[in-house]
């Protein structure tokens, strides 16, 4: 399989409903394009990169800057079709590098306990658990995670 990651720092209509559908594919609910347009709206430093197998979108990660020195890797994953190939490991990667690149101190994200290989995931690559939180209206909680760039 040949991969490649495509980084986006303008995000269109048609990028969002790309990441739209592949959210669709990839969790219980996906927030629509009107969604994500209001949630970025108010973000600074938005970058996401995209992973294609030949022209298929495969996996996405989202991210914005937190703070001048931290960046908060938001939201992303891999269709359940090319999950177990290293996808969710090189989008990270590609993420970790532009950021760290782009003077980020910091990394944070979080993920729930249900997403075990994101966890696992997120631990072999050097985030630690800071702690955990529990949503209004949810029956899980939220495993937060921090990692030092440099």
């Amino acid at each position: 399989m040949k991969l490649e990651i495509k980084l986006l720092t303008e995000l269109t209509h048609q990028d969002l409903e790309m990441i739209s559908r592949l959210e669709s594919e990839i969790f219980k609910s996906a927030m629509s394009v009107d969604e994500y347009k209001s949630e970025l709206r108010s973000k600074f430093g938005v970058l996401a990169h995209i992973a294609f197998s030949g022209h298929e979108a495969c996996g996405y990660k989202i991210g914005y800057e937190q703070s001048p020195k931290k960046f908060y890797s938001w939201v992303g994953g891999v269709t359940p079709r090319f999950r177990n190939q290293g996808i969710a490991k090189a989008l990270m990667e590609a993420q970790h590098k532009l950021v760290r690149e782009k003077g980020y101190q910091w990394i944070t994200t979080q993920t729930k306990n249900s997403f075990k290989e994101m966890l696992i995931l997120n631990i072999r690559s050097g985030f630690e658990i800071t702690g955990v939180r529990k949503s209004l209206g949810s029956d899980e909680q939220a495993i937060m995670l921090e990692k030092k760039l440099v």
